[in-house]
């Protein structure tokens, strides 16, 4: 009995390992919504590639199931670090197609698109809950 406990502990904890590996591995899909400008620009002192976007600018980021849709007056998204940088105006909406989601608005935000983390300043936080049918 010990043993058949002790197997399907395992197996719940690879297949765990094996979900949080896939999701890790994914790649984040970045689609830019509107922006009333955009320009390329080139790190002088990193030589890295900086999408810059400004006016109404609308992104998304999707990664498996989680959709992340960023608004604000100027995004600056630095494509060799996979880091965002969003100021004036900014809204952040995050939505999970399980669990629902959360929306923040912020002064500015630094996102990692990869990773779906991000830094607000002066932000303030809603939180939407789905619920399930009964």
């Amino acid at each position: 009995m010990q043993i058949k406990h002790i197997f399907l502990i395992i197996l719940f904890f690879s297949l765990s390992v094996l979900c949080f590996s896939q999701q890790k591995d994914q790649k984040s899909i970045i689609n830019i919504e509107s922006a009333q400008k955009s320009e390329y620009k080139k790190d002088a002192s990193t030589g890295d590639d900086s999408i810059v976007l400004t006016g109404q600018v609308k992104i998304s980021v999707t990664k498996g199931s989680n959709k992340t849709t960023i608004q604000a007056d100027k995004v600056n998204y630095n494509r060799a670090s996979e880091m965002l940088f969003a100021e004036g105006n900014v809204k952040l909406v995050q939505s999970d197609s399980s669990s629902g989601g959360e929306e923040i608005t912020a002064d500015s935000l630094l996102f990692n698109t990869s990773t779906l983390e991000g830094i607000f300043d002066n932000g303030r936080r809603s939180e939407e809950r789905r619920v399930g049918k009964e």
